[in-house]
């Protein structure tokens, strides 16, 4: 979901992780425009340490 938008709007995704024993935060959202565009030679950006159930496009920017 991530893209280069002209007017620098970006996209807001919903991750739901799977359920596990203790975990209290089930499901959190993330916006795009917050993520820092690093350089060429990076390999990406982790949301989250969790097994990931399914991410679901909120917004589009």
């Amino acid at each position: 979901y991530f893209s280069a938008n002209p007017n620098g709007e970006a996209e807001t995704v919903r991750v739901i992780l799977k359920p596990k024993p203790r975990q209290r935060i089930l499901q959190f959202e993330k916006d795009f425009s917050e993520i820092v565009i690093k350089g060429r030679g990076a390999m990406g950006n982790i949301l989250t340490k969790a097994d990931v159930h399914r991410i679901m496009l909120k917004q589009k920017g």
